[in-house]
């Protein structure tokens, strides 16, 4: 058994694996160290990975490396997919483990792989190169926070409801087109553009928000909430 944890920078994800089957899962709150040790303890599994891009201070992650034999990957271990980056010390685990997932899930495609959580990073599989090079972006709470951070009137925004259409009729309303929207012709404009060179192009989401944007798009991508914990399963099979 091989457990897989995938901290961000609010969330911890952690998943269970027998081989390729997701036998068990769980989402803390990065905070909760009891809770998520309780778990941990209830389980058994004889490898642990880790991808984490957020704190390094954290009480949660210092008592798992004390206590648990803990492989953290990065871009010069040896992978299930090919790729060219010039910062490889900078790339973050989650990217690294999220295109092994969507190379796992959708294999032998063209793939655009949109992870959108704190920050959405847009990152292009080709099905005979691996990986070819992606994008970094403001998430949807970064883009609202930031407009009430940098202005002196505009509200913090925290429901992210919309009505139908494109234009907002008050303040609130027009943040909430504006964002939500922005980040719909965004992932679209990347995809629709990319698939001129690379075709029969697929798209998968995963991350926070996956589930909030994919019914707004028009591109049917698929979504799957643990393609970053299936990704650092294949990299730990290896």
């Amino acid at each position: 058994m091989i457990l897989c944890i995938d901290c961000g920078n609010s969330r911890v994800k952690l998943g269970l694996f027998d081989k390729d089957e997701l036998k068990a899962n769980k989402v803390f709150n990065t905070e909760r160290t009891e809770e998520i040790f309780e778990w941990l303890y209830s389980i058994d599994f004889e490898d642990c990975v880790l991808s984490n891009v957020g704190s390094k201070n954290s009480e949660w992650l210092d008592r798992l490396i004390d206590e648990f034999d803990v492989f953290e990957p990065d871009a010069n271990d040896k992978l299930p997919i090919k790729f060219k980056y010039s910062s490889k010390e900078s790339l973050g685990g989650d990217r690294i483990a999220a295109w092994c997932g969507a190379a796992k899930q959708l294999p032998n495609q063209n793939i655009l792989v949109i992870n959108s959580g704190t920050c959405i990073t847009y990152d292009l599989i080709e099905k005979e190169h691996g990986f070819i090079g992606g994008n970094i972006a403001p998430g949807l709470n970064m883009r609202f926070r930031a407009m009430n951070h940098f202005t002196a009137r505009l509200p913090l925004i925290k429901s992210h409801h919309v009505n139908p259409g494109v234009l907002g009729t008050s303040t609130e309303s027009a943040m909430q087109q504006g964002v939500i929207n922005g980040i719909i012709y965004e992932l679209e404009g990347y995809y629709h553009e990319l698939s001129k060179q690379y075709t029969e192009m697929k798209c998968i989401l995963t991350g926070g928000d996956a589930e909030f944007i994919a019914p707004r798009t028009s591109l049917n991508p698929l979504v799957d909430p643990y393609l970053v914990l299936r990704g650092l399963n294949e990299i730990a099979k290896m």
